[in-house]
């Protein structure tokens, strides 16, 4: 585990983008990267770019993606899907002054918690962990089909993956010791 660089702090908006965020302030222009066209996800904010996200490798697709947005004291993160869940990030890490380090993205992955929109029961925290969990728990047979049915990624955070197939690894030892027991 010690070949990760959990200190490492990407750059989210290059020259090039902070440019555009202060010449559309000027002339009072959008600016907002292109969403793929096959995702449903909400469509980005002003100023808003994906950071990471989870993909699930079921039927739809469903992805997660956590998302930052560059304002004039620092950025803001929120976490969306397709299908509107309701999302809440730990405290510490809705806003922040530089860009997250890769172990606060990770404890941001870990540590959000997830609703469904009229519900006011909130699921474990986690977006990874708690899927890993109902897998093994609903009797879906071999680790490498539960460890690949989801997947983080991050073009910002290049050992992100990495580090979560690691961890999927050290959680499916930790459900099966838990299952044995009972």
């Amino acid at each position: 585990m010690s070949s990760f660089d959990f200190d490492f702090r990407p750059t989210y908006f290059d020259r090039q983008r902070l440019e555009e965020f202060r010449n559309s302030q000027l002339k009072d222009t959008e600016w907002t990267p292109e969403t793929p066209e096959d995702e449903y996800l909400p469509e980005f904010g002003e100023y808003e770019l994906e950071v990471g996200c989870v993909v699930l490798s079921s039927t739809t697709g469903y992805v997660v993606s956590i998302r930052v947005k560059k304002d004039l004291d620092g950025y803001s993160y929120r976490v969306v899907d397709e299908m509107s869940q309701i999302f809440e990030l730990p405290e510490h890490l809705e806003k922040s002054k530089e860009p997250l380090t890769l172990h606060q993205i990770i404890e941001l992955i870990n540590d959000c918690q997830m609703r469904r929109e009229g519900s006011n029961e909130w699921f474990e925290p986690g977006l990874v962990k708690p899927i890993l969990r109902d897998m093994v728990q609903y009797g879906v047979h071999g680790w490498e089909q539960v460890k690949n049915f989801v997947e983080v990624e991050s073009q910002f955070y290049l050992q992100l993956h990495d580090y979560f197939e690691y961890q999927k690894d050290i959680w499916y030892q930790e459900l099966k010791d838990e299952w044995d027991e009972d």
